[in-house]
């Protein structure tokens, strides 16, 4: 009970119902009759079944209309990006050919460009069908426009700071919130991956340039900024989340974020582990956020937090062996530092082979 049909008993039963049709005991009303009532309707047919012909193969789902979900990157889509990097270098340096004196051309070259850049990819994007090599154009215009866009405001803030000797750091930090939100806004309307990593990084990075900007005056100990990286990696594991429910099909930006967090967390601890004060402490908190990377690798099944934790794992080890091994001499500490890392790569193929490579 339970179990269901079989593809084979299927066939069994559908023979059998043949046989009952070619000797008279089961006539095609009695089929009929156990049809549900949409497919009595007028124009619905029973298809004959021959002997030994295959069942028929059930009807694709409708597709749902296109839509930009994050997919993996293909050589096409790295080569259509560096096209793009290299427009946006070309528009950087017709932007400073304008001159130190004219600080007004350059943000109006790079605002203008951008913006007209996201317009010729909302006009190319909305129109169907796309192929591979458009939907690759309109991704490396949109992410040049994104870049465009941002030197433009940071090249704006820089301006209006200098003008009204003002503190950079506010600037930035309303220029990033402003930008984080028209990222976003734009992405409602052309439902793009880029946009809503760039809007997400924004407005992430304007806390951390408003803290900057808070306490610039203040002589405040490298643990301090240590909390600081920590909560900004928090902040970005939270714009990960959001990210990740801005669109059907987007999940996968929440494990994205989440390691690029890590990566922040990590880089913050790692620096406070070489130069705070209490450098011991943080070098004792450093190995146990890098084990939870290592445990987050194997939960999530992602490579990029097996590959975050390896790589501060690989800093660490180097950074003792020669911080706690260099009396011995610098012979001995890459020594040490090798044997290591050699046990870094086999366990770090342990976890991928086991836990992370059978589901990709």
């Amino acid at each position: 009970m339970g179990g269901g049909i079989g593809v084979q008993d299927k066939q069994t039963l559908i023979d059998s119902v043949r046989q009952g049709l070619e000797s008279g005991i089961i006539s095609a009303g009695d089929l009929r009759a156990l049809l549900p009532e949409e497919a009595k309707q007028e124009g619905s047919t029973l298809a004959p079944v021959l002997p030994g012909a295959p069942l028929p193969a059930e009807e694709p789902e409708a597709q749902l209309p296109r839509q930009d979900t994050g997919k993996k990157l293909t050589l096409v889509d790295v080569l259509f990006y560096l096209a793009g990097g290299v427009l946006y270098a070309s528009l950087m340096v017709m932007a400073f050919q304008a001159g130190s004196d004219a600080p007004t051309a350059r943000t109006s070259i790079m605002l203008v460009s951008g913006l007209c850049l996201w317009a010729l990819a909302f006009v190319l994007g909305r129109q169907e069908p796309q192929s591979e090599n458009r939907e690759g154009f309109v991704n490396a215009v949109l992410l040049t426009g994104c870049l465009a866009v941002i030197s433009g405001g940071v090249l704006a803030a820089s301006q209006t700071a200098t003008d009204a000797s003002a503190d950079l750091g506010y600037a930035l930090a309303v220029t990033f919130l402003l930008l984080g939100g028209l990222h976003l806004y734009f992405d409602r309307l052309f439902r793009r991956t880029v946009l809503v990593v760039f809007g997400m990084f924004l407005l992430v990075t304007s806390f951390p340039s408003f803290i900057s900007a808070l306490l610039s005056e203040q002589q405040l100990p490298m643990d301090v900024w240590t909390l600081i990286g920590m909560a900004t990696g928090a902040l970005m594991a939270g714009a990960g989340y959001v990210a990740s429910h801005t669109a059907p099909g987007r999940d996968s930006l929440r494990d994205s974020f989440l390691s690029i967090a890590a990566f922040f967390t990590l880089a913050s601890v790692y620096g406070a582990s070489v130069s705070s004060d209490v450098a011991a402490l943080w070098s004792i908190v450093l190995p146990l956020l890098i084990y939870g990377a290592f445990y987050m690798s194997i939960q999530r099944r992602s490579r990029n937090f097996l590959v975050t934790g390896s790589f501060f794992l690989v800093l660490f080890i180097i950074t003792i062996s020669f911080k706690y091994f260099s009396g011995f001499g610098a012979a001995f500490s890459l020594l040490v530092s090798a044997t290591a890392l050699l046990g870094t790569a086999f366990m770090a193929s342990n976890i991928n082979k086991r836990y992370i490579h059978s589901d990709s």
